[in-house]
């Protein structure tokens, strides 16, 4: 019975990861958005915030000097950079992708951004990126 329930871990374990492939690819992705300068200001006159410090703005539930909720801004911009940099669609051999920013801690666990586009069957790569207590994880399907 013991040496059934080990097999039985080993291959749902297995299983799990069986169709997404960690990516290189989407993992420098990741760590370059985190240094992209939004539009973003806590004041008039003070510098543009890094989508790093956007999504710990957006966990507090912060806005921007024009009055824009952080995650809104984040939202927003992943969804421009996501687009730029990965064509989704049948014509292109992705065919969508999953991204999703979570909070989680001891106390708390949060969906803070949550992404979907096009479908995801098949084949997929992507990398979960910590950002302190955040998770920033992304999903490309082919």
């Amino acid at each position: 019975a013991v040496v059934f329930l080990i097999f039985l871990a080993i291959f749902l374990r297995q299983d799990s990861h069986i169709n997404r492939i960690e990516s290189e690819e989407i993992s420098q992705f990741l760590e370059a958005s985190f240094e992209y300068t939004t539009d973003c200001s806590r004041t008039e006159r003070s510098r543009k915030l890094s989508l790093a410090e956007m999504i710990n703005e957006c966990y507090e539930e912060s806005e921007c000097f024009t009055g824009e909720s952080a995650c809104s801004l984040v939202n927003r911009t992943y969804i421009e950079i996501i687009n730029s940099s990965f064509p989704i669609g049948e014509e292109w051999p992705d065919k969508g992708y999953i991204f999703n920013i979570t909070y989680h801690s001891k106390e708390d666990y949060r969906s803070i951004v949550s992404i979907v586009k096009g479908r995801c069957g098949g084949s997929q790569r992507g990398f979960d990126q910590p950002l302190e207590d955040i998770d920033v994880s992304m999903i490309i399907c082919s």
